[in-house]
């Protein structure tokens, strides 16, 4: 809960004053909290772990595991088409730009750094576990850069009056997100699609298999995930 407030309160800012960058720095940090649940229990997204833990029934005997891919999944598409929705507003304002007040602009971007920053500590550890933690902690890479950005916007527009400045470090924020939702879409869609991984060559595994004394021939050999 106490992450997850900070983040609340520079959507509203943002929203609320007409400035796209602590918006969506926000964006992309609440959908990696999301993804990563086991450290904010109290999100919705704990029913989706809860349900992937359920052990296998006679109608699907291997079990739930792949609903944690499908919520990624969505993830992905939800970030990607929020991120599009940014860009199409930050063009927006190039073409009629909106008064900002820096101050605040700073305090709230200031405030998302902070979190961003405990939220990197804390999942740190868990950077290399299963597809929604790496998404994860990549969001957090990503939008502690965009944190960065939105200060440094802010820093501008209070010293130059520059608004520009704003629009400009959301798009950029955007296509950090892009790209993370971009590789989140690929990585879920080749599970769900059960590809061989790739660091797992077909050709090394059957090699190696053949080279097995008693081993004649492979026929047939799936590797998936």
């Amino acid at each position: 809960r106490r992450v997850e407030r900070p983040h609340q309160v520079r959507a509203v800012a943002g929203i609320g004053r007409e400035q796209l960058a602590p918006s969506v720095d926000h964006l992309g940090v609440r959908s990696g909290l999301v993804e990563r649940p086991e450290r904010n229990p109290e999100l919705p997204a704990d029913g989706v772990v809860r349900l992937a833990r359920r052990p296998p029934d006679p109608r699907r005997t291997y079990g739930y595991l792949r609903l944690e891919i499908l919520a990624a999944l969505v993830n992905g598409v939800v970030l990607a088409a929020l991120s599009a929705w940014i860009i199409f507003e930050a063009i927006r304002r190039f073409r009629s730009p909106h008064a900002i007040e820096g101050p605040l602009f700073a305090g709230v971007a200031l405030a998302g750094l902070v979190v961003n920053l405990v939220a990197l500590r804390l999942l740190r550890h868990d950077a290399h576990g299963n597809l929604n933690t790496r998404a994860a902690y990549l969001h957090v890479v990503g939008d502690l850069l965009g944190s960065v950005g939105a200060l440094l916007a802010a820093l501008i527009i209070i010293l130059t009056g520059w608004t520009l400045a704003d629009p400009i470090v959301s798009v950029l924020i955007s296509l950090l997100i892009i790209v993370g939702s971009w590789r989140l879409l690929r990585e879920s869609v080749e599970i769900l699609l059960e590809a061989a991984p790739s660091h797992i060559p077909l050709e090394d595994v059957e090699r190696r298999m053949r080279g097995v004394e008693g081993v004649i021939a492979v026929h047939d050999l799936h590797v998936w995930t």
